[in-house]
């Protein structure tokens, strides 16, 4: 019995080792880019996530802080398939737009981008927590030939379902969780989108707040980062089983200090310095629970796309 017991823990000592990566790849693509445009430029603004619409199964819903929906209008990007973008180069090398039912996407390399005007959508905004949500038609279906084989993919994304999420009393003090998103635009300005995996642990939670907080470094453009639970073997005290990479919440900032008379040289090229404040990051994300989440896509089952 000894004998068993000594080998079954050597198993799980060098299973855990075999098996140490804890991130879901799939979750990368249940991430959006959001951007805005400036001078003819698009600029990234912050990240947002696409959620099975159970009651309009033919669009997407795009989950994001609500404070990113203030603009008159934003733009979506995501991943194009290569499928597509293969037959496009190669059949119809002029074409550069793909027309979903309600949206025109722009081909720009490996991406595929959409203007969303904001002040003609109608919005899902929770209304004291900063969630929003709206629908987005995404080009994702496939066109097969007569045997079934996939002949055309238009876009590289997956949605998140409810299967897929962890309540809050699920959640435990010192649970290890990573997100994704673009902070200050990383992985924005490349041919394909590629978000920035950040991990860390839930450091605080309270039953009198909305909120918790992740010991980890958030910043500009991680609002509406999603996050997940890491894909951890015996996770807590007892449990021989994987945890899956489950949605748990959504950052919405970060918080910091201000510390004041310090010396600033506000242009690198000038020797010329001044005092003034400075917000300090301080290694503690601000985020809401998936509950609150699963709140705004509730409110979503009545909007509707512009025509």
């Amino acid at each position: 019995m000894r004998t068993l017991k000594y080998y079954l823990i050597l198993y799980l000592f060098f299973t855990s080792f075999l098996f140490s990566q804890w991130l879901d790849k799939q979750s990368l693509k249940n991430v959006v880019l959001i951007e805005t445009k400036v001078d003819n430029v698009y600029k990234p603004f912050g990240t947002g996530f696409l959620f099975w619409n159970y009651n309009q199964p033919e669009y997407a819903i795009v989950v994001t802080c609500a404070h990113l929906l203030n603009k008159k209008e934003l733009y979506i990007t995501l991943n194009a398939d290569s499928i597509l973008l293969n037959y496009v180069q190669k059949s119809l090398p002029k074409i550069n737009t793909v027309q979903s039912e309600k949206h025109l996407w722009f081909i720009d390399k490996n991406k595929l981008r959409c203007r969303i005007q904001l002040s003609q959508y109608s919005k899902a905004i929770h209304p004291s927590l900063d969630i929003g949500a709206f629908l987005l038609d995404i080009p994702r279906g496939e066109q097969k030939d007569d045997s079934g084989r996939v002949i055309l993919k238009f876009s590289d994304v997956k949605t998140v379902s409810r299967s897929f999420i962890k309540s809050r009393k699920d959640i435990s003090l010192g649970d290890e969780v990573y997100f994704v998103g673009f902070p200050f635009g990383i992985g924005s300005l490349s041919d394909q989108i590629e978000p920035l995996v950040r991990s860390g642990s839930v450091a605080w939670m309270s039953n009198t707040s909305d909120e918790f907080l992740l010991d980890s470094f958030s910043f500009g453009g991680n609002s509406g980062s999603p996050i997940y639970l890491k894909s951890i073997l015996g996770s807590k005290p007892g449990k021989l089983e994987w945890d899956q990479s489950f949605l748990i919440g959504i950052i919405i900032g970060h918080h910091s200090i201000s510390l004041d008379n310090i010396l600033t040289q506000p242009n690198p090229n000038e020797l010329k310095f001044e005092k003034g404040s400075v917000d300090l990051n301080i290694g503690l994300a601000r985020c809401l629970w998936a509950d609150d989440i699963l709140k705004v896509v509730d409110m979503t089952k009545n909007l509707k796309l512009p025509d």
